[in-house]
């Protein structure tokens, strides 16, 4: 027997509205591969007993305790609550499962000591982001926090090199949404060096790479980049509209550091031009 006609002999006694409801149930289920009489039979059960087990939320699975951990770290850093942040980021790489994932969540605690300006901290703890693995995926992060520090000790030459290492070995461990990272961090040395133009060529390449991995607070970091770097390069509207962006995307992370200093941007923009009410 047809499915439609299957479907009206069990649910005649019930309202037109509860009939519709309910083939769609029988569509989805006939639709997802259940047989016929698989229908039939859940569609002569009670509907809403039905329902009720259907539209039962699905409880969420636990998070590893690394994970839990990372995701505070990461909440405290975009907070500026650097202590609170290191001491989850500590949590999190004890209880990592691989040398590249202890490796990452270094280099991110290493970013998160230098946006707070402990310099100093951060030095230290790259040497933590070394001992997890100087090859593969793990030596790329360790060459990235190394860069990051070295640039803020004003040796430009030298973290130029430790990024473009890092590159090298992200693409020897075919990692190639990793090897977005170091690149960009080089079209932020270029633009402070007043290279606009190259750096606007490094971030379009990594831009996309840094959108397709997921890591949405180094592609939001560096859509503001490269608006400066457009600005920079001559391009006041692109770039400006870059920058909107970043500071959009860093209001969804409430990341007050990049609020901050996109805000400023836009602002020090706005004087230039006469609108002081923007």
């Amino acid at each position: 027997m047809p499915l439609g006609i299957r479907f009206f002999i069990p649910v005649r006694q019930h309202s037109q509205a509860t009939c519709c409801l309910l083939f769609c149930l029988c569509a989805a289920l006939w639709l997802n591969g259940a047989p016929y009489e698989y229908t039939y039979f859940c569609l002569s059960m009670n509907w809403r007993d039905q329902l009720s087990r259907l539209l039962r939320p699905t409880p969420m699975p636990e998070l590893a305790p690394n994970a839990a951990a990372l995701q505070d770290a990461m909440r405290a850093k975009r907070a500026m609550q650097t202590d609170q942040a290191v001491a989850r980021f500590d949590e999190a790489a004890a209880a990592a499962a691989t040398v590249t994932e202890r490796a990452r969540i270094g280099r991110l605690k290493v970013e998160t000591l230098l946006d707070a300006g402990r310099l100093q901290d951060a030095a230290v703890a790259v040497e933590a982001v070394k001992a997890s693995g100087n090859t593969g995926s793990a030596g790329a992060h360790w060459r990235i926090a190394a860069g990051l520090v070295t640039w803020g000790n004003g040796d430009l030459a030298g973290a130029r090199e430790n990024f473009e290492a890092a590159d090298t070995l992200a693409h020897s461990a075919a990692n190639g949404s990793l090897a977005a990272l170091p690149v960009a961090f080089n079209a932020g040395i270029y633009l402070s060096e007043g290279n606009a133009v190259y750096a606007v060529k490094l971030l379009r390449e990594a831009l996309p790479t840094l959108s397709a991995s997921g890591d949405l607070d180094h592609y939001a970091y560096f859509n503001g980049i490269y608006g400066r770097a457009l600005i920079q390069s001559g391009h006041e509207g692109e770039g400006a509209a870059y920058i909107g962006k970043a500071l959009e995307l860093a209001d969804h992370l409430q990341d007050k550091l990049r609020i901050r200093q996109w805000s400023l941007d836009l602002g020090e923009r706005a004087f230039r031009e006469g609108r002081f009410f923007d």
